[in-house]
């Protein structure tokens, strides 16, 4: 370690225990105010408990909305007659869990 003339280095200032303490506990409640903030569990300004919470403050961006570039719902087929749906109510029976007999039959299906 270079020698360094005592004129040029830096005062050391006395702490007696209780500086510590005091000092020690300042530390303490600054750092629990930051974990607090963080977390939102300080209080606001008006002290409403939940006034810091991240969901309080302002506008909340949430995830990207899934499947956006995929392919488009099936409208209803009262919308589009031709449409995926339309066909499908047009194979299934209009009650119950067996084929209707008044429906008509698709060509692409084998009756038997």
């Amino acid at each position: 370690m270079p020698f360094v003339p005592i004129g040029s280095r830096k005062a050391h200032t006395l702490l007696l225990d209780h500086d510590k303490d005091r000092i020690r506990a300042q530390m303490q409640s600054k750092d629990e105010a930051v974990v607090a903030e963080h977390y939102g569990l300080a209080p606001s300004v008006r002290g409403y408990r939940f006034g810091n919470h991240p969901m309080t403050r302002g506008p909340v961006r949430g995830p990207e909305v899934p499947f956006k570039e995929a392919t488009k719902h099936w409208k209803p087929s009262e919308v589009e007659k031709q449409g995926p749906m339309a066909k499908v109510d047009f194979k299934q029976a209009k009650m119950g869990a067996y084929w209707d007999p008044d429906a008509p039959i698709d060509a692409n299906c084998d009756p038997t």
